[in-house]
């Protein structure tokens, strides 16, 4: 695979950062906030595995793609719409803690996150291919 002639976009190592900290925030708010702070970071190997995991198309966004206006905005899209799916998940998560009311975890926003990476790196690919300006020629 040849490297890439641009240098890596600073953002997205910002953002990925910003990202791999979501599933520790989340386990310190699902857990903190029911009562089971003993349970906080517990299963320490799954956390640095969403964590990789969730950030990865960040860091792939800024390697493969030209550091740009338009790559920066996506780049924070994503951070944004991550935070959002995180967020719902947590909070779905409190609920089930504080509920004690069996089957009542949001299965479906747990396989929203198991595919998420992928359809965010979709999002800012197209976010950050498209530039305000560039007049695109109709194909002849």
């Amino acid at each position: 695979m040849a490297a890439s002639k641009y240098p890596p976009n600073k953002t997205s190592f910002i953002t990925a950062a910003l990202v791999a900290a979501l599933p520790f925030a989340a386990d310190v708010l699902v857990f903190g906030s029911t009562g089971r702070a003993e349970l906080i970071f517990q299963d320490f190997g799954i956390l640095l595995f969403n964590a990789a995991f969730a950030s990865a198309p960040f860091i792939f966004i800024g390697l493969v793609m030209r550091p740009r206006q338009s790559v920066t905005r996506a780049l924070w899209v994503g951070f944004a719409l991550t935070v959002i799916v995180w967020a719902a998940y947590a909070a779905s998560g409190r609920h089930y803690g504080l509920s004690h009311e069996g089957g009542n975890l949001n299965l479906a926003l747990f396989m929203i996150l198991m595919i998420w990476p992928f359809l965010v790196t979709i999002i800012m690919g197209l976010i950050g291919k498209y530039e305000p300006g560039r007049a695109v020629a109709p194909d002849a």
